[in-house]
């Protein structure tokens, strides 16, 4: 089985001989135009088994985009979630879809709504590439790289 930074180095090598536009902030060539920015992905502490994915979609076109899923290959489960309140007490709740009108963005942070992931094949390191896909239902599908690191906050806008 390949390890986290085999399989990043392939999809990367992927990206460049394709073109698959997988560079953070490249528009989804089948997803109606949605951009993914300033992806990233919390890493638990040693042993915790689940992990929180954070990006925020842009939709710089004039149709309304619809995101129905998030997959990954380096992930048995990855589900959309949103952080609710409930009588004083945090809880997740699952989302179906995702809605992106012509010019929003929808943020997808700590405390709101975001991915969760678990059961990776292998606990990834700091650094590592994770790739996800983006189902945007009748708008097709994309595929964008997220770096894995540990972090308290999204990267810096540097």
């Amino acid at each position: 089985m390949p390890n986290f930074r085999h399989r990043a180095g392939l999809i990367g090598l992927g990206c460049l001989v394709i073109g698959a536009g997988c560079a953070p902030g490249a528009p989804a060539p089948d997803c109606g135009g949605l951009r993914v920015e300033a992806p990233w992905v919390r890493l638990p502490p040693p042993g915790a088994p689940m992990q929180a994915a954070y990006f925020e979609l842009h939709n710089p076109g004039n149709r309304r985009v619809i995101v129905t899923g998030v997959t990954s290959p380096d992930f048995k489960r990855v589900m959309m979630h949103e952080t609710v309140d409930r009588d004083g007490q945090a809880t997740m709740a699952h989302l179906d879809e995702l809605s992106v009108g012509p010019g929003e963005r929808v943020a997808l942070r700590p405390g709101g709504a975001h991915v969760m992931l678990s059961a990776p094949p292998e606990a990834p390191a700091p650094g590592d590439s994770v790739t996800f896909e983006l189902q945007c239902g009748a708008a097709g599908e994309a595929t964008h790289r997220f770096e894995a690191s540990y972090r308290r906050g999204p990267p810096s806008a540097s």
